[in-house]
């Protein structure tokens, strides 16, 4: 597992924001990230650490990522979630552990996204 400086996941998020002609915007945390993919705009928070390396990369699987447009939200999850992980220079177990919450939420919850 290669481990990678703050600086590099920045600029691996840049440049897929740039190769997908994201619109972006900024949160707080992880946590309140979100992806539209009718207006192909994300909302993710700075990058600061692995898991909010994960955070972006997940909500742009939410635009890029297969089965998007699936009626059920645990379907468009797991694929953003597997989309990150395939695209993603590094995963480390923090980001399997933010993964893995996640997917646990939006399960109990049936998290529209």
């Amino acid at each position: 597992m290669k481990t990678l400086t703050k600086e590099e996941m920045r600029r691996h998020i840049q440049q897929m924001i740039n190769k997908h002609g994201l619109v972006t915007s900024q949160c707080d945390r992880p946590s309140q990230a979100w992806a539209s993919r009718e207006l192909e705009e994300i909302c993710i928070p700075p990058i600061k650490s692995a898991i909010s390396y994960a955070a972006a990369l997940h909500e742009i699987g939410h635009i890029q990522g297969r089965y998007q447009t699936s009626r059920h939200s645990l379907v468009r999850e797991l694929a953003a979630w597997r989309w990150a992980r395939q695209q993603a220079l590094t995963w480390t177990p923090a980001m399997e552990r933010t993964c893995a919450s996640s997917l646990a939420w939006a399960a109990r919850n049936g998290a529209t996204h």
